[in-house]
């Protein structure tokens, strides 16, 4: 069939509005499953702190942990009488149980002086407070129950087989703990794995098989696990070494292009900036993309972020743009091998034009005769009665016309019309 070019252009315009109306829908169904799915994300982290927050204030009200961490409190702070104090043992016996029975590694009692008064592990004790475990403390010290974010250990935590190992990622839930007078003497501190639990809820839910959600820190450090660590020690964001996670390994930078696709970075880590989610989100805005931009890996990507100000850090979710929009893709590549095959056919000049009369008289169509090469291409494919079966048909009354205008485009009617060619003789002529 041959198209006219205003046909194939209102035609290629028509594809145009459709592929637009169409993106606009799909990116407008992405935006709300991001959000929807974001918005699940923090509700459920949101109210997993909470619990842990109730749990915490109601451990360091119990009148048994008070009245222990009172005595140990006016025992000073000597490492030795601390670790040999009755009390040291007689609150291990009663935290350990809890502790076990709602998944927590261990808990640290820390004095209003920094000093570690109560720890099930010996060493900590009498000592001034790590750095980092010190900073998060420190509401729980002023009257608060917290939760921190996710951060390297500074001392050696047992791993999943129990050996003790330097470097490995705790959380701590706090809440004060309160003397006779209802002033704070202490605060109590029960140890999280965040690689269970915390990363278990980001990784619940995700977008199709490409999408995660992960946390990351005002540095924009990764601070959850990742559900491509084998991915990334293919292309040499992770050592080979199993034991070595994406959790406070992978900072969330802009390679440039797909590491995936071989791309190398031509910058080294530490000059590459942050991708546009982690910059956006460390600026303080909570955000929204469906037109795409490279991840950690330099992967296009779709994402929804937020900022959890109250706990110092944030989380994304994001999925792989070449999944999200398979299907506007599919669409696309129909709307082209359409309209390709429409502009790679030819309209041929008409060099007379015939009236054919149709049946009953009411109206006349105009049949173009084409060229001669036209003409006989048709020739060479019409039926026997006279009428050719392809799209261009010689017209009726063929013999006294001149071969080049002997044929018509695409009529579809009787084989032989023969009260109709001595009109058509009589109006050619």
């Amino acid at each position: 069939m041959v198209v006219p070019a205003r046909r194939r252009s209102a035609l290629g315009a028509l594809g145009w509005t459709a592929n637009t109306v169409l993106e606009q829908s799909i990116k407008q169904q992405k935006a709300t499953e991001l959000d929807t799915l974001l918005n699940t994300e923090v509700t459920t982290l949101e109210v997993w702190f909470d619990s842990h927050k109730v749990f915490a204030g109601v451990v360091a009200r119990d009148p048994t942990v008070r009245d222990l961490v009172a005595r140990l409190a006016q025992l000073g702070t000597d490492r030795e009488v601390l670790i040999a104090a009755p009390e040291q043992q007689q609150l291990l016996a009663f935290m350990a149980p809890l502790a076990r029975a709602q998944n927590y590694v261990d808990y640290v009692i820390t004095g209003s002086d920094g000093v570690v008064r109560a720890a099930p592990m010996l060493e900590a004790v009498g000592n001034q407070s790590r750095t980092r475990h010190y900073q998060f403390i420190l509401p729980a010290l002023a009257g608060d129950v917290m939760v921190s974010r996710p951060f390297r250990a500074e001392m050696p935590l047992p791993d999943d087989t129990g050996v003790p190992t330097w470097g490995r990622p705790t959380m701590f839930v706090a809440a004060s703990i309160l003397g006779a007078d209802g002033v704070v003497i202490a605060a109590l501190g029960l140890r999280i794995r965040p690689e269970v639990d915390f990363t278990r809820i980001l990784h619940v839910a995700r977008p199709g098989e490409t999408g995660e959600t992960d946390a990351f820190d005002v540095n924009g450090l990764m601070v959850s696990q990742s559900r491509f660590d084998n991915d990334l020690r293919e292309i040499g964001l992770l050592p080979s070494d199993t034991s070595v996670r994406a959790i406070f390994n992978i900072e969330i930078k802009d390679p440039g292009g797909n590491m995936a696709r071989e791309h190398t970075p031509t910058s080294p880590l530490a000059k590459q900036p942050l991708t546009r989610m982690a910059e956006h989100a460390i600026s303080g805005g909570d955000g929204l993309d469906v037109d795409g931009y490279r991840d950690y890996r330099g992967v296009d990507v779709i994402g929804a972020w937020r900022g959890l100000d109250d706990y110092g850090f944030g989380i994304a979710t994001e999925v792989y743009v070449d999944e999200a929009y398979v299907a506007l893709h599919r669409v696309r590549w129909l709307f082209r091998g359409l309209f390709a095959s429409w502009s790679r056919q030819r309209s041929a000049p008409c060099s007379r034009q015939f009236p054919l009369p149709v049946s009953g008289g009411a109206r006349t169509q105009r049949w173009c005769a084409p060229s001669d090469s036209a003409s006989t291409r048709s020739r060479s494919r019409s039926g026997p009665e006279g009428w050719a079966t392809s799209i261009e048909r010689p017209m009726p009354g063929c013999d006294d016309l001149p071969p080049s205008n002997c044929s018509r485009r695409d009529a579809v009617g009787p084989r032989n019309l023969p009260a109709s060619s001595a009109r058509y003789r009589q109006q050619a002529s």
